[in-house]
């Protein structure tokens, strides 16, 4: 009798899986459920500080304002008043 599809090969449909390909998916489906879990409980106990720098990067102390623009002789003594 020739194959045809549905038959069996070795008391199994053609397609499945064997066991030990059925533990490994198993076993896999475990440890990302764990890691998951681990990360969630990490997080969650992580200073939200902790966590934006982790993200956006660190927060430099120094601000610095840059402005270009031309100003008179005469109010630069003004100006250095303003600044100090």
């Amino acid at each position: 009798m020739p194959f045809q599809e549905g038959n069996k090969l070795g008391g199994r449909t053609v397609g499945a899986k064997n066991k030990a390909t059925l533990d490994k998916e198993q076993r896999r489906i475990l440890f990302e459920q764990l890691v998951s879990d681990k990360f969630e409980e990490t997080v969650k106990k992580a200073k939200p500080e902790y966590l934006l720098d982790q993200f956006l990067g660190k927060a430099t102390d120094k601000i610095e304002h840059k402005i270009n623009f031309l100003f008179d002789e005469d109010a630069k003594p003004e100006l250095e008043k303003l600044v100090e």
